[in-house]
């Protein structure tokens, strides 16, 4: 407990900490753990295969486009 200007201030060390982001690009990666390594790794190649099927959707649908102007 820390008293200051008259105010009580709690500091609990059981207190939540920030949740690591799995998918952030410049997470700090030494702390995690084995399992939690292997889990960002399943994450980040689901997160590139979701990723490669948007680029293909968005391919085919700019070539659909390309089609129908190129046709008039």
């Amino acid at each position: 407990m820390l008293v200051q200007g008259g105010e009580c201030m709690v500091f609990h060390d059981d207190a939540p900490k920030p949740k690591m982001d799995a998918l952030s690009a410049h997470a700090d990666l030494s702390q995690w753990s084995v399992a939690a390594l292997e889990e960002r790794l399943d994450l980040l190649n689901a997160e590139i295969e979701r990723t490669q099927a948007m680029i293909l959707k968005k391919k085919a649908s700019q070539s659909a486009a390309e089609a129908v102007f190129k046709r008039a």
